[in-house]
């Protein structure tokens, strides 16, 4: 709910901003010629070939990110993965190790990879607009972003933020899983053991991994649900949900809060 009213609270500064944009871009050269236009409240506007960027105390806080591209990174694999970009991210065990960033060419550009961690390069928080045949469009966050990554040995991952995390066809012996703030997670394939933690509100969805023993930590507000058959550790600091969808053979449980572990199946 807070999500949405954020998505809908930024959206409708980006049309109100996006006028001012528009407005500029059409005559902001006979206005200024070097800075860009400066208003009260430290809100600078300025303009790249057409391209409006807004900023707010020097950092960008709306930009025009133009039409979709998609481009590759280079990456040679490894066993961690750690994502801290408002994105969807599609993982998909496979041979051979690859990455496709898809979405606005000002966001997709700004996607790069140091070591185990996807992130922005440079200023930005992905909020922007932009033109095309149907009109103008607004998004903020993870809409539009889609980063498909490919890689034989990944084992560990974290997602850091407001993201979206699919993990497609896994097949190791087991998973590490960390989700710290809002982000949602969702795995599928099998697995002898789940080591979830989440930090927050955020949502893990692995009904569709088949799983032996799995420990879940949750400290806040967040959710999981997966079905482990043999040893289940479950411990909720907060007002977490955890759901069981198999039973397990043996289920160790220290809830301090007003989390649930809810029994379904």
């Amino acid at each position: 709910m807070i999500r949405n009213l954020t998505i809908i609270a930024v959206a409708s500064f980006v049309l109100a901003v996006a006028c001012l944009g528009t407005a500029f871009a059409i005559g902001g050269r006979d206005l200024v010629k070097k800075g860009g236009w400066s208003f009260p409240a430290n809100i600078h506007i300025e303009d790249d070939d057409g391209r409006v960027t807004i900023r707010r105390n020097g950092d960008v806080t709306i930009e025009d990110h133009g039409p979709n591209t998609s481009r590759q990174i280079a990456w040679t694999g490894g066993d961690a993965l750690r994502v801290d970009l408002p994105a969807r991210v599609i993982f998909t065990q496979g041979d051979k190790a690859e990455i496709t960033v898809e979405g606005p060419e000002g966001l997709a550009r700004r996607v790069v990879l140091t070591g185990e961690r996807l992130h922005f390069d440079g200023d930005g928080q992905g909020r922007g607009f932009r033109f095309d045949r149907h009109g103008m469009q607004t998004f903020a966050d993870r809409d539009d972003l889609v980063i498909r990554i490919t890689a034989p040995a990944v084992r560990k991952f974290t997602l850091n933020g407001s993201g979206d995390l699919d993990i497609q066809s896994y097949d190791q012996p087991d998973l590490a899983l960390t989700l710290n703030g809002s982000g949602e997670a969702y795995a599928s394939g099998k697995t002898g053991k789940v080591d979830l933690r989440i930090a927050g509100s955020g949502e893990a969805e692995l009904t569709a991994l088949t799983i032996t023993d799995a420990k879940v930590a949750i400290a806040g507000s967040g959710e999981a649900k997966l079905g482990p058959t043999g040893e289940a550790d479950v411990n909720i600091a907060g007002s977490g949900d955890v759901t069981l969808t198999e039973r397990p053979a043996s289920l160790s449980k220290s809830i301090a809060g007003s989390g649930d572990i809810n029994e379904s199946w």
